[in-house]
């Protein structure tokens, strides 16, 4: 691997943040927090985005699934 490599516990990537493509906010979402809703929208140009909702529905059953796993799951990013 790289110089720097960065060692990541699937369970610690709860809060993800996706850039809005009409005006580059950044939405950012706790996909641990069953209270907050998936947004539809960006919350700055209400612009409705069905891929971003789509992606992070996802993102959530995907963590849901790791974080009730008794496995430990790791990511490994490498700088070159």
């Amino acid at each position: 691997m790289g110089d720097k490599e960065f060692v990541f516990n699937a369970k610690e990537m709860r809060v993800i943040e996706v850039t809005c493509d009409h005006c580059g906010t950044g939405i950012v979402f706790d996909c641990a927090n069953e209270g907050t809703g998936v947004p539809l929208r960006c919350p700055s140009c209400n612009t409705e985005d069905q891929q971003m909702y789509s992606w992070l529905l996802g993102y959530r059953k995907w963590y849901q699934a790791i974080t009730s796993s008794k496995k430990a799951f790791k990511f490994r990013v490498a700088e070159k």
